[in-house]
């Protein structure tokens, strides 16, 4: 005979079921806050410790839940938002299924505290791994406090597979963060760790929930978003061109208020930006889409972060449409980017295997005509090297000479052309011809700049140029591992620069500072969810210089955020390109003069990190030969 069938206990059902709905602490701060909102509440302060895994607790003002009501909390399929079949059709409350709570309830212990509003009394029950504990009358403000504690508690195949804390707090507060923007009517607090990580206003105004989330001055540049057509509205931020990323982590789309995840939505916005980013970005933007609830089947995932939507091509094309209309109508001041080559025939096999880099393009004019372009003036770091606009001051280190160079891009070899780069920036070339370049490097005599980004050099084999971004990016970085293990020299700032990150951005690079201070960073909480970088790594210093430090940060945190803290070569890579010298940065005969001999000092002297070729040669009898002098 087989094996028996059974019906399960219900413990047991809902262990299984809550497997779907609680994946980690971020589906219980979920969860926990669409239930708050949907009771109306108009203050929500969410608490974290140890990024949820220990304990959750949210409080909000909403509309309660009376003692007697309170049993049917954690019984499954118990709720007050849905009554009737045809009740699916059109929802439009965040919550509907009744299972969240029974779900948390089954794989923690929950007390959950309430007392409706206008009542004198409420009542709190607690509840532990599907258990019923207690049912007992309780004083407390009007509305509700719910605290989660030891989640996955008897389920230890499951605490075994969450990722480490900072990884779920960093996700924890990613939905309160989202919820703060579909709802800036609401005042949102986070505590995380006994420390404030995000307050809202609750006034209502879209752009203050903005700039409470990602910084008031990134909150200033977005462009504002507003369309409608065929009983559909749009409204929103779009972040401008140069506040692209290389991931998708700052797009955020909201449907009916409802924060999900919408490929084809996602894909309407990327197609508004067409022409105006490099390949391999990907626009930032706040969307918010609403249409008849009866549009939109939000009952295909317990999660409820999936949608299917009845009119998508159609939606699909107003999106793309209102995009490209308010970018085009926008006076935006990024300047476009020109690649003067294309392909990637002649890149090395350096830390981004001879990818381009968007910080190593350089800049040429602006996206629409009418407007003026403007070369960046010189910049220098430290003593030596004569600052040619003002910025931050920096104290000089006593026997520091640097240059103060963006990243990489691929260059092909053309016919009678030379590349100083072929071996690629991992790869060292033959010994011999290692220390002829060194000594070209050191005899060659530069006769001048091109360009204001390459140098012009004579040599006894002919004529080189001199990427001066690239070779600069080389030094920088080869100073910064030699340095690696020793203490690290700073370089004290007069002026502290502050920078604005959001309570998401704060978690990751604050988990961060031990790496970061062993470089020669030197970081203080300022704010909520702002730092103060009181001193650069002595090698650095360029980073204090016109917005450096700010793109350094945020190419830092995406580079963290894709591939984890573990990629020390490819952190000093990047720190190397936004403290270099720039494509568009003059240079003093002397500057020059010196940037080719802390060139010819470093390891590997023919590429930058990324891989690409610091310097062209034109022998002589390729010129003699062009000109007819040679047959």
């Amino acid at each position: 005979m087989g094996p028996v069938i059974r019906r399960l206990d219900d413990q047991l059902v809902n262990r299984i079921a809550a497997g779907e709905v609680v994946e980690r602490p971020a589906s219980v701060v979920k969860e926990l806050v669409e239930n708050a909102l949907d009771a109306g509440a108009r203050r929500i302060r969410v608490e974290l410790e140890e990024g949820g895994k220990t304990r959750i607790r949210v409080l909000d003002d909403g509309m309660g839940v009376p003692a007697d009501q309170l049993p049917l909390v954690f019984e499954r399929h118990a709720t007050s938002k849905i009554h009737r079949p045809e009740d699916l059709d059109a929802i439009t409350s965040l919550g509907f299924r009744g299972e969240a709570l029974p779900s948390i309830g089954a794989v923690a212990r929950v007390r959950f505290r309430s007392r409706p509003r206008g009542t004198a009394e409420g009542a709190v029950i607690t509840w532990e791994g599907g258990r019923f504990q207690a049912l007992a009358p309780a004083g407390g403000p009007e509305g509700t406090e719910v605290e989660v504690r030891d989640l996955f508690f008897n389920t230890p195949a499951r605490l075994r597979f969450l990722k480490t804390t900072a990884t779920e707090r960093r996700r924890a507060v990613a939905v309160v963060t989202e919820m703060a923007l579909a709802y800036p009517e609401v005042a949102f607090e986070l505590w995380v760790e006994g420390r404030e990580s995000l307050r809202t206003s609750g006034d209502g105004d879209p752009r203050e929930a903005v700039a409470a989330v990602f910084g008031r001055e990134r909150a200033r540049r977005l462009i504002e978003l507003e369309a409608d057509g065929a009983g559909i509205t749009l409204s929103g931020f779009l972040g401008p061109p140069d506040m692209a990323r290389r991931d998708r982590s700052g797009q955020h789309l909201f449907i009916n208020r409802r924060w999900v995840h919408s490929s084809p939505l996602g894909a309407a916005v990327e197609r508004g930006y067409e022409g105006l980013l490099m390949t391999r970005q990907y626009p930032v933007f706040i969307l918010h889409v609403g249409l008849d609830p009866a549009e939109v089947d939000v009952n295909v995932h317990p999660a409820k972060t999936e949608v299917r939507l009845r009119r998508e091509r159609e939606l699909f094309g107003l999106v793309v449409r209102a995009v490209r209309e308010r970018l085009a109508g926008a006076n935006l001041g990024r300047r476009l980017v020109r690649v003067e080559w294309e392909g990637e025939a002649g890149a090395g096999q350096g830390l981004d295997g001879g990818r381009p880099d968007r910080a190593s393009l350089y800049e040429t004019g602006r996206l629409f005509p009418g407007e003026v372009r403007d070369v960046a003036p010189a910049v220098g770091a430290t003593e030596g090297w004569r600052r040619a606009a003002p910025g931050p001051e920096v104290a000089a280190a006593a026997g520091v000479d640097e240059v103060a160079l963006p990243a990489t891009l691929a260059v092909p070899e053309p016919g009678g052309e030379r590349e100083a780069g072929a071996a690629g920036a991992g790869k060292e070339l033959p010994p011999d011809e290692t220390q002829a370049f060194r000594r070209l490097l050191r005899t060659c005599r530069v006769l001048g700049q091109l360009g204001r980004t390459y140098l012009v050099a004579e040599a006894d084999d002919g004529l080189w140029l001199i990427d001066q971004h690239a070779a600069h990016e080389r030094i920088l970085f080869d100073r910064l591992r030699r340095a690696g293990s020793e203490p690290p020299v700073q370089q004290p700032l007069l002026v502290p620069i502050p920078l604005e990150l959001g309570p998401e951005r704060f978690e990751l690079f604050w988990e961060s500072r031990e790496e970061l201070a062993q470089l020669g960073f030197g970081l203080e909480p300022f704010g909520r969810h702002s730092l103060r970088v009181t001193a650069l790594p002595v090698h650095l210093a360029g980073l204090a210089d016109g917005g450096r430090l700010e793109a350094a940060v945020d190419e830092l945190l995406e580079l963290w955020q894709r591939e984890g803290r573990r990629q020390p070569d490819r952190v000093l890579a990047l720190l190397a390109c936004k403290a270099a010298v720039k494509a568009g940065d003059a240079l003093t005969q002397e500057q020059m003069d010196r940037l080719l001999q802390d060139l010819a000092a470093t390891d590997v002297p023919f590429t930058c990190p990324h891989g690409r070729p610091t310097a062209l040669s034109h022998p002589w009898s390729d010129l003699e030969r062009r000109f007819g002098r040679r047959g």
